[in-house]
């Protein structure tokens, strides 16, 4: 309930920055991941409940990404208004120092409005005589720009493992 109120407060807040123009509907567009994801099933949920109480000013799209990256990047370029960004990509893109973030974290920031929605975790499947880490030599990671391949990109960097990636869909 906390995280679903905190969202909504965002959303608003947002709503608030980006309204130039009260007398006529103004289209925002809501940023998912993969089309069967939960990120995207999220902002359809969303976008429908926004829908209902600002529908006379506003109406509410949702389009598909590959992830948190491409969602980010497209907050900074306005092809997304709201968007679900990965804890460790949102704190990359304003801290600056990761290969795949290429933002000038200072000067460039379009982003206006943050909130914690809820934990995600990073499961690692692996044979069973894979016994730690340390033995993964391949590893699939699904596209290069979510937040999960930015996680194992991280993970792979602080434990200094040679791994290779698969970032095939």
């Amino acid at each position: 309930l906390i995280t679903g109120i905190v969202a909504v407060l965002a959303v608003l807040f947002l709503i608030g920055i980006i309204n130039n123009s009260p007398k006529q509907v103004r289209t925002i567009i809501l940023a998912g991941a993969s089309p069967e994801g939960r990120y995207t099933k999220t902002m359809l949920h969303l976008a429908k409940y926004l829908q209902k109480i600002f529908g006379k000013k506003y109406q509410f799209i949702t389009r598909t990404s590959d992830g948190s990256v491409q969602n980010i990047r497209d907050i900074q370029t306005g092809k997304a208004h709201i968007a679900l960004v990965q804890e460790d990509v949102a704190h990359y893109f304003y801290q600056g120092g990761h290969s795949i973030l290429k933002v000038d974290h200072k000067s460039d920031n379009q982003v206006k409005a943050v909130c914690f929605l809820f934990w995600e975790y990073l499961f690692i499947f692996a044979l069973p005589e894979k016994k730690d880490l340390s033995h993964l030599h391949y590893v699939h990671i699904g596209s290069l720009y979510s937040g999960s391949g930015v996680t194992v990109i991280n993970l792979r960097d602080q434990l200094q493992h040679p791994w290779e990636f698969d970032t095939t869909g």
